[in-house]
């Protein structure tokens, strides 16, 4: 009964049951237990929910907040000097890939670069180690690798400015100095999306032979030239050369024959009659220079056995045709064949141009007249059809009608 009575006190009048009022303390309970639930999640967007300060990049902003320095290494100390050393000859402002000369241009690229020299593809390099050594290798050292790991892993940290080397991290100047001697090309342009190998050919204007003791090119623009082979006219290589190459001279004692004005040369394949000693023999009475193809690689010799071919058949066909054909006779059409091949014939290859015109002449001349011939040629036949089209027929004009017999009639 009195557990009756006391649930009846907490009816009104009307018999609704009143809410219950909770107490101050339990209320002020509940409100620190939502401000320990929210306050972390507030810091935790607080990095992200204002702008960096002024000078400072975002990137940098967040790395303090979400990756703790855990490295003694600096970028301004001395992951700085490794990329100059092995990096910055193609990753440099102006160069040919995206600049890694700056903490703020470097740090973005952290942990592509990490992975990019685990696995061997930077800084460039085909050799396979074991095979000998190189004086222009750039691969980097066990010890450059372990600090630009442990770089990157511990936070990636920027370090004092007044660690930065005092000297240009990047030079284009020449690397051995002002040569002897310096080729310039004339300027070309090349399309933002094209993928182009062009052919120049320089003059040396020597008038005796000489040596030559290293090669180095400079790019007038550096973001567009990708590599380029130097070859005497006729075939021999003198050298190679990419973006941040080190260029180095021959060993002292050696170098590299350079004829006035060149001389002859074969290029051939690794056919034993290439090879053979009186072969060798013969080309050096004659001053004659040979250029092998790399082994296993005759896509390298395609243009010449393919102009073998052509030349060997017209004077198989013309030798056919001439009775009692002695040496001189075979000299004879030989001649008029490879004459006929460089000064009349048309090239399917050389956009249909001799090839006395597209090595000696200036072809870019002769492909704009081409091209001009031939909007003259359509605009005239264009005015031809139209004159054709208004012309009236040949026979008298004529009503046509259908006779009973659905023939025609011509009144």
């Amino acid at each position: 009964m009195k557990a009756k009575g006391k649930r009846q006190k907490a009816k009104g009048k009307s018999g609704d049951t009143q809410t219950p009022q909770l107490n101050s303390t339990y209320a002020l309970s509940m409100r620190r237990r939502c401000a320990a639930i929210l306050l972390p999640f507030a810091f935790c967007l607080l990095p992200f929910a204002f702008p960096p300060k002024a000078g400072l990049p975002f990137a940098l902003a967040r790395v303090s907040a979400h990756e703790p320095i855990t490295t003694k290494v600096r970028f301004n100390k001395e992951v700085v000097r490794i990329l100059a050393r092995s990096c910055l000859g193609c990753h440099h402002a102006g160069g040919i890939a995206m600049s890694l000369a700056t903490y703020d241009e470097a740090r973005p690229w952290a942990k592509a670069i990490k992975e990019e020299v685990l696995n061997k593809r930077m800084p460039p390099w085909g050799a396979v180690k074991g095979f000998g050594d190189f004086r222009n290798a750039p691969p980097l050292t066990q010890r450059e690798l372990d600090l630009l790991v442990n770089w990157v892993e511990g936070g990636a940290p920027k370090g004092e400015d007044g660690d930065l080397p005092t000297a240009p991290l990047y030079s284009d100047d020449w690397q051995l100095g002002k040569p002897d001697m310096i080729l310039k090309a004339a300027s070309a342009s090349v399309a933002a999306d094209a993928d182009e190998s062009r052919t120049i050919t320089l003059a040396t204007n020597t008038t005796k032979a000489t040596w030559l003791a290293a090669i180095d090119l400079r790019p007038g623009d550096g973001r567009v030239v990708h590599c380029a082979k130097f070859y005497l006219e006729g075939g021999a290589c003198l050298g190679t050369w990419m973006p941040g190459q080190k260029t180095v001279a021959w060993a002292e004692g050696a170098a590299q024959f350079l004829p006035a004005g060149g001389r002859p040369t074969i290029q051939s394949d690794h056919g034993s009659c290439f090879i053979a000693r009186e072969f060798a023999q013969t080309l050096d009475a004659l001053d004659v220079g040979h250029h092998l193809i790399r082994p296993h690689t005759p896509t390298d010799n395609a243009e010449i056995e393919r102009c073998n071919r052509t030349i060997g058949e017209r004077i198989d066909d013309q030798l056919a045709a001439v009775e009692d054909a002695d040496f001189a006779a075979a000299e004879q059409v030989i001649d008029g064949v490879i004459d006929h091949y460089n000064h009349r014939r048309l090239h399917s290859s050389l956009n249909f141009l001799r090839p006395v015109d597209y090595y000696r002449g200036n072809p870019e001349a002769l492909l704009a007249e081409r091209r001009r011939k031939l909007i003259t040629a359509r605009e005239l036949r264009k005015q031809e059809n139209i004159k054709l089209r208004q012309r009236l027929l040949p026979y008298p004009a004529a009503e046509i009608i259908l006779n009973s017999e659905r023939r025609l009639v011509s009144l």
